[in-house]
């Protein structure tokens, strides 16, 4: 689509007071937009404490993220999304829980704070993170010529009836600075929705500092703390911080005229920039006490409809014991459990029998643990590791790589991560199946024996053979499936030791394949089990 000309944005400009604007509706609820979840988190540099992207997309954390989040504004959600993504120390996770455990001893001051903070909650307010963590334009070079352009146009208009000619001036002016009002507006008119949200941000802390028995939480107390000085830059900021959508209709289409021909946005926008940059630091202060009340508050809510919940246990040894462990986006999941003392594990089973499911369930729920010190258990120790996952391989085929040469990519960095001194776990989901079967058992073994030496492991596998190899120093469990009268089904539930039941040419049986392709298959599997040496 071509971009209108000069003239076609002139004469917007001109006649935008006079178009009618939809009403704003600010109790309409936000989008869930993942670009305005992460926009807060996006403004730090990364870190090797946070989880990663792979694992990321492999858990589906972004499922679980929304299936926890419960916050009433869109700063709860930003800052419940990087609390999701930062593995923290034990006193922050401690802090955490005690925050969370003050909104759930007290319901009326959670619907006190939740009562304030909906008022926060309107369409613009995912522009607040851009405002204050983005880097912000920088003044035009001609911005000097601003104001002596809008006085200029003021003279001619008042001096008028004294002295006619003013009248072929006023035009002249209202030309130039209708056509510098088009030319510089665009760039800066993204920073007014953030700005006017700035006055709402204030005006709820102020609200919330003045919450009765809000002094245990120590966001509040940081409010009370700061609101004389944050009352300060309101006043400061001014006439960018009023919320234009609220002002009536004629009274709007008054400022828009304003604004075009005595470019007082503009005038007052460079000012409050450095305003802005000055008071950014008290700015993200007041943004992360009022965001992380709400994640707090989201949380604690969750602890109501969770279906198992608990406080995790940390060590500072290899080991992992869960009892119960669910999964956070499975309806009535089933609890799986499994304990590890300085060992890692193979989960075998056939396919949709629960081992991949099972791995990423003890991964969620240790990076849930690690972030916001809580589990979907009913019990949990854990060591204060990271998590790296190799599951969704495929998707890493959009650089033009084999599911091989990807897989072989990423398990050389998790090689490289587990000679690290953090405590690592590390899932692989069905290791190397890129390859033909004696090479996938041979380089499996090797590396998840490697890895195993100073980490702790979860892998998947269909391969017996791989079992044995690496009896001796991992722990077996295994899903298995069922055949019973003529139905193949799952029980969905963890058992110690190897998988030993071989049901897939039974299942041919069940499909109605030849006899005759059943009895080979029969024969052949027969044959390969006798002639295979480890």
């Amino acid at each position: 689509m071509p971009r209108p000309s000069i003239f076609r944005k002139f004469a917007n400009a001109i006649s935008e007071p006079f178009q009618k604007k939809p009403a704003r509706v600010l109790d309409q609820p936000v989008e869930r937009e993942l670009g305005e979840i992460t926009a807060y988190h996006d403004s730090f540099p990364s870190s090797l404490l946070w989880v990663d992207d792979r694992t990321w997309t492999d858990l589906d954390m972004d499922g679980v993220q929304a299936k926890i989040d419960q916050s009433a504004t869109t700063l709860g959600r930003q800052i419940l999304y990087h609390q999701l993504r930062a593995y923290e120390s034990d006193e922050v996770l401690a802090s955490r829980a005690r925050q969370q455990e003050i909104f759930r001893a007290d319901p009326a001051l959670a619907e006190r704070v939740r009562l304030e903070l909906k008022k926060l909650d309107g369409p613009d307010a995912k522009w607040l993170a851009h405002l204050i963590l983005q880097p912000l334009p920088k003044p035009s070079r001609y911005s000097w010529a601003f104001i002596p352009l809008s006085v200029a146009f003021l003279l001619c208009l008042l001096g008028m009836p004294a002295f006619h000619p003013f009248l072929v001036l006023a035009f002249l002016f209202a030309f130039v600075n209708a056509g510098i009002h088009v030319r510089f507006s665009e760039r800066i008119a993204p920073f007014f929705f953030g700005f006017s949200q700035i006055s709402l941000m204030i005006s709820s802390g102020r609200r919330l500092s003045e919450i009765p028995g809000g002094s245990s939480l120590p966001q509040i107390l940081q409010l009370r703390k700061t609101q004389p000085a944050i009352s300060r830059i309101k006043k400061q900021l001014g006439w960018l911080v009023v919320d234009r959508g609220n002002l009536p209709a004629p009274v709007n289409s008054l400022v828009e005229y304003l604004n075009v021909f005595f470019l007082i946005d503009l005038i007052v926008f460079n000012r409050a920039i450095e305003k802005l940059r000055e008071n950014r630091a008290l700015l993200l202060e007041h943004f992360e006490a009022i965001g992380s009340l709400d994640a707090s508050m989201a949380v604690a809510n969750y602890w109501q409809c969770a279906p198992v919940i608990a406080r995790p246990n940390f060590t500072s040894s290899r080991e992992i014991t869960v009892e119960g462990a669910c999964h956070p986006l499975i309806p009535n999941a089933v609890g799986g459990s499994i304990m590890l003392r300085d060992r890692s594990a193979i989960i075998a089973g056939p396919n949709m029998a629960g081992k991949t499911t099972f791995i990423r369930t003890v991964a969620i729920n240790l990076i849930l643990a690690r972030t916001l010190n809580l589990c979907l258990a009913k019990s949990a120790v854990f060591p204060r590791a990271t998590v790296h996952s190799a599951i969704k391989r495929e998707d890493m085929l959009s650089a033009g790589q084999s599911y091989f040469f990807a897989e072989l990519d990423q398990i050389l960095g998790f090689i490289s991560l587990s000679d690290n001194s953090i405590p690592r776990l590390f899932l692989i989901d069905e290791p190397f199946r890129g390859t033909n079967t004696v090479e996938r058992i041979a380089i499996s073994s090797s590396v998840l024996r490697h890895l195993a030496k100073k980490q702790l492991v979860l892998a998947s596998t269909h391969d017996g053979e791989l079992q044995q190899l690496l009896a001796g120093s991992f722990e077996m469990f295994h899903f298995s499936d069922q055949v019973a009268e003529g139905k193949y089904g799952f029980d969905y539930l963890i058992r110690s030791g190897p998988a030993k039941t071989r049901n897939a040419i039974r299942l041919l049986e069940i499909r109605g394949y030849p006899a005759s392709v059943i009895a080979e298959a029969e024969r052949t599997a027969a044959a390969v089990a006798t002639n295979t040496q480890l």
